[in-house]
């Protein structure tokens, strides 16, 4: 009787999951269709996403496991980074309520140039921002990888910060937390990551980035590069000043520093200590 009861159950199971992916793939197929010029021939695509959800091993994995392959296969060299890295590192896997998997580039020319070849294997274009990044999936469970672009700055960021620091993710980075890589592990595959990783996830996760943290519906750790509600007149106006894209990195650390916006790498305002 168990045993035939847990049969019933991982049947409703897949039926669930089963008609939980048709509505994904209705709504996918009512998304606007978005065409790109690749090398004089064209490629289609849904342009959207049909919603996220919790990532978990056996839905990334194979997503994870055919991005690798096809991006090794075209010679674009990628490393993972953020909600991706930070799993690596500290949980060996994916982290709780991460929502999808980040890895960056900096050739986003031969990225481009092999989209259909990528759509043509299974690995399906869903967002296109150039200059800033890509998402992809393989079906419609709702898991999605992102690719973003490193670039140099640009205008006015340019002048203040291009010499120590570089573009990812739209957003204004230290230039020395990317110098190099190492090799790590993530979801059984041998991959790349920034040197030094902890460096990198200290600056955007703050000093206690290994100690887990539960924040519902949110990610699990709050990113430093993330937007924080903004109400000091001033730094509204520098918001416009600095970057027309509202776009400017700002670390928000409550259980170490304090609060405070930063503005690259040696600009500090409105720094506000714990009580």
């Amino acid at each position: 009787m168990k045993m035939s009861a847990k049969i019933d159950q991982r049947s409703t199971i897949n039926d669930q999951r089963s008609t939980i992916n048709d509505q994904r793939y209705n709504y996918v197929q009512s998304l606007p269709t978005i065409k790109l010029n690749i090398n004089g021939q064209t490629l289609e695509y849904k342009h959207g996403l049909p919603g996220w959800i919790p990532l978990k091993e056996e839905n990334a994995a194979p997503l994870f496991h055919k991005t690798k392959e096809l991006f090794d296969r075209a010679g674009i060299k990628f490393a993972i980074a953020f909600g991706t890295l930070l799993g690596a590192v500290r949980e060996k896997g994916v982290i709780k309520s991460d929502t999808d998997m980040d890895i960056y580039i900096q050739d986003e020319k031969k990225l481009y140039d092999n989209l259909i070849n990528f759509q043509n294997e299974g690995l399906f274009l869903c967002r296109f921002h150039p200059g800033y990044g890509y998402t992809f999936r393989v079906d419609y469970s709702g898991c999605f990888i992102d690719v973003y672009i490193m670039r140099e700055l640009r205008g006015l960021r340019k002048l203040l910060w291009g010499r120590e620091c570089i573009s990812l993710v739209g957003f204004v980075m230290p230039r020395k937390l990317f110098q190099g890589y190492e090799k790590t592990e993530f979801l059984g595959e041998e991959c790349l990551c920034p040197a030094n990783p902890e460096n990198l996830l200290e600056w955007c996760y703050g000093s206690d980035w290994r100690i887990p943290q539960d924040k519902k519906g949110r990610y699990e750790i709050t990113p430093a590069i993330y937007y924080r509600k903004l109400t000091s007149p001033f730094v509204k106006i520098a918001r416009l000043i600095f970057d027309k894209n509202y776009r400017i990195v700002i670390l928000h650390r409550k259980k170490t520093t304090g609060s405070f916006f930063f503005f690259g790498p040696k600009f500090k305002f409105l720094r506000k200590k714990q009580k």
